[in-house]
């Protein structure tokens, strides 16, 4: 008689919607740590300036900080960077009129471009071999951290 409970539990449970069902989307992962050449420059960038810039929650002094400590993890010079910090303010300024839109193609590609047109100028004010050091300080630390969904088409 117990068998019978559970089965007709079983069978109830079953005609049930779930809620918690994955998707049937199936879905693109690339994972940085495993593989980060797949992650592209932009997307890259875009994680740098991002853990540049200012969060809700800072305060001024923490801000200040927070980015500083993030900032010198790149091995650049004082002067490089304020120039790399310079660069991410110019980011959060022009990620500003980002804000809101939906993220379609036109709009993913527009702000890609913005975001490398900023690191363009940064390598450019910053030499050669600061840029190298920049370069492989997000392909070895920036990439390995991100992880990307993406829908397949």
């Amino acid at each position: 008689m117990k068998h019978f409970y559970i089965s007709v539990a079983l069978a109830a449970l079953a005609t049930l919607p779930c809620f918690g069902q994955q998707s049937t989307t199936p879905v693109t992962t690339i994972v940085g740590k495993d593989h980060p050449e797949l992650i592209d420059d932009g997307t890259a960038y875009w994680h740098l300036f991002r853990s540049l810039s200012r969060s809700d929650k800072d305060t001024d002094d923490m801000f200040q900080r927070r980015r500083l400590a993030f900032a010198n993890k790149t091995g650049l010079t004082p002067t490089q960077v304020t120039k790399l910090l310079a660069a991410a303010d110019k980011f959060t300024e022009q990620m500003a009129a980002f804000k809101g839109l939906p993220e379609t193609p036109p709009n993913h590609d527009a702000r890609t471009n913005a975001v490398l047109s900023i690191v363009s100028a940064l390598q450019q004010s910053i030499g050669p071999y600061a840029s190298s050091m920049l370069t492989n300080y997000v392909n070895t630390k920036v990439k390995t951290t991100i992880t990307i969904f993406q829908p397949k088409p």
